[in-house]
């Protein structure tokens, strides 16, 4: 087989594989499913936005519970690498929680000005 069919078929082969990233990456930013609600969604669905947003919380309570419980645990066991990184974690779920908080919180203010 000559030089020139072996470049031509390499390059075939890289230019379909251009073809498959570049609808892969039309894809992902196509998605149906945005990010963040809508406001026709948010109003449409006052009551189980405000409910999600509780179990989120109620969820976020519940992993701080289970934290602590473990810290305690790798504490006694004298694991100080383990409590460093539950420590990292618990920070990351009270962020968490403050934003989901702030969020419930700022909600019935949000419809009365955007429904």
């Amino acid at each position: 087989m000559k030089l020139r069919h072996q470049i031509a078929g390499g390059l075939i082969v890289i230019g379909s594989l251009g073809a498959v990233g570049a609808g892969t990456a039309f894809a992902a930013t196509a998605n149906d499913r945005p990010d963040r609600p809508s406001k026709e969604y948010v109003c449409a669905h006052q009551d189980e936005v405000a409910t999600r947003l509780q179990t989120r919380i109620d969820k976020l309570n519940a992993a701080l519970t289970k934290l602590a419980d473990r810290r305690s645990k790798a504490e006694a066991a004298g694991h100080e690498r383990i409590v460093q990184r539950i420590d990292r974690v618990v920070e990351r779920v009270n962020n968490r929680l403050a934003k989901a908080t702030e969020h419930l919180g700022n909600l019935p203010d949000w419809i009365v000005e955007n429904c």
